[in-house]
């Protein structure tokens, strides 16, 4: 961090002549303003901005980087730089910055996954501006997480409650006076597993908007690992999702007793499932496993597909979906509901030849 804010510190004494007039102005705007250096560092912000950071105070965030400000999960890691990582180059608030830096206005949304699983939807506009000598970036966010998760909630819960509802309705006229009872018995095992997706799609929306409101409580309790695991594989082949696919349980892993919340645990194991057969191919296989290390379960899903590149810097955010705008929040809800109610951790790996695997590491007390 540069520590040279001298003309910096002139700027912002001159602004201050301008009196309480134009703080009032700032802080009351409904949008974020920020007047980044030439090094991306903060220099002044409006209370806007400091309450979309976190409800900070201008000393906490004075001279830090945009994601340093917005707690940025890809800074975890603390060898990694704000707009230095490979996970900025999708980031749309670091393009907006470093395309003013080169002297051009620009306007690109963003969104942010938080290191305490928060999910951010800003929209960013910025623009080159000279004061004093030097150059800034004027950037005015506009934080739209509410009315995102608001929409994209609504679009996916009525797309997705459409589609089952429209195949549940073409089982029911097929089911007609010319229907052998071979056909009849097929049709009605398919009508049961249209319904099981219907009530899982209720029950999964339902516990998102608990989770990301902060509604959710938890209640511990004993179980075991592999009855999970074949529990899961039991539910999940009799929905839509599994036709054509198959899911299996490895023999190879380890059977251990966890305390923790089951019906959370099972939420997550089914939505690393319900991914896991979406990218899976007819006629292929999604194989659930788990084990111990380090005192910590580990519950595991693999498919036989292949994540690209951008997909992979993109997976774990809210607003990120290979399935196109404003669908599948599954990979978000794993992280979001593994992190911040069962304490454990969310990741994955992936290789052309062998496939991907999500994994859940959990606490087993």
């Amino acid at each position: 961090m540069n520590n040279d804010l001298s003309g910096e510190e002139t700027l912002i004494q001159e602004l201050s002549y301008c009196g309480p007039l134009l703080k009032t102005l700032l802080d009351n705007t409904n949008d974020g303003i920020a007047l980044l250096n030439k090094n991306r560092e903060m220099v002044i912000s409006n209370a806007k901005l400091r309450e979309i950071a976190g409800n900070k105070d201008v000393s906490e965030i004075k001279g830090l980087l945009p994601g340093e400000i917005f707690q940025c999960v890809a800074l975890e890691d603390e060898s990694h730089v704000c707009g230095r990582t490979e996970f900025c180059t999708q980031c749309g608030a670091n393009r907006a910055i470093r395309n003013s830096l080169t002297g051009n206005e620009d306007e690109q949304a963003c969104s942010i996954l938080k290191k305490n699983g928060d999910a951010l939807e800003l929209m960013v506009k910025t623009a080159p501006i000279k004061l004093n000598g030097q150059y800034y970036i004027l950037a005015v966010i506009r934080d739209e997480s509410r009315e995102s998760r608001r929409r994209m909630l609504e679009r996916l819960f009525f797309h997705d409650i459409n589609n089952i509802l429209s195949g549940f309705q073409t089982i029911v006229d097929m089911l007609g006076d010319d229907c052998t009872a071979e056909e009849a018995s097929e049709l009605l095992q398919l009508l049961g597993r249209t319904s099981n997706s219907f009530i899982d799609e209720i029950n999964s929306q339902k516990l998102l908007s608990d989770a990301e409101n902060g509604e959710l409580t938890t209640h511990k309790e004993e179980f075991s690992s592999l009855s999970t695991l074949n529990n899961a594989a039991t539910f999940y082949e009799k929905l839509g999702v599994a036709k054509d696919r198959n899911i299996r349980v490895s023999i190879d892993g380890d059977d251990f007793k966890i305390v923790s919340d089951r019906t959370l645990v099972n939420r997550v194991l089914g939505n690393m499932i319900k991914n896991a057969l979406e990218a899976t191919h007819k006629g292929g296989t999604v194989t659930l496993s788990s084990s111990q290390k380090n005192g910590k379960g580990i519950f595991s899903v693999h498919n036989p597909g292949f994540m690209r590149k951008e997909v992979q810097l993109q997976i774990f955010k809210r607003s990120f979906s290979t399935k196109g705008i404003g669908r599948g929040l599954g990979t978000y809800s794993i992280k979001l509901l593994t992190e911040r109610y069962l304490k454990g951790s969310a990741s994955f790996s992936t290789d052309e030849q062998s496939g991907t695997v999500f994994s859940i590491e959990l606490p087993l007390y």
